[in-house]
């Protein structure tokens, strides 16, 4: 961001900035021109909202679905084979 030096009237950068608010933020500014280096503050305000998103209807809260344990056997016993040599 920059702003016109109040003094020399050329550049000047942003050094720092803080929120003194939520809608009110105080910015410190430095000249650009060597021969000047003029520091000063301006203080940013919120003016007005011209658009803002519309709010959705809050949604009933549900339970939490429980989650099911992960078991290695994932089909069951009829699928795990007794003996190990035995055939399928």
């Amino acid at each position: 961001m920059a702003m016109k030096c109040p003094e020399c009237g050329k550049l000047a950068h942003v050094r720092s900035s803080g929120y003194l608010s939520p809608t009110v933020k105080l910015i410190y500014y430095q000249c650009q021109n060597l021969y000047c280096s003029c520091t000063f503050n301006t203080m940013e305000s919120l003016n007005r909202v011209l658009c803002k998103m519309a709010r959705e209807v809050d949604e009933p809260e549900t339970q939490p679905v429980p989650k099911l344990p992960q078991n290695l056997g994932r089909y069951g016993d009829s699928f795990k084979l007794k003996d190990r040599h035995q055939q399928p």
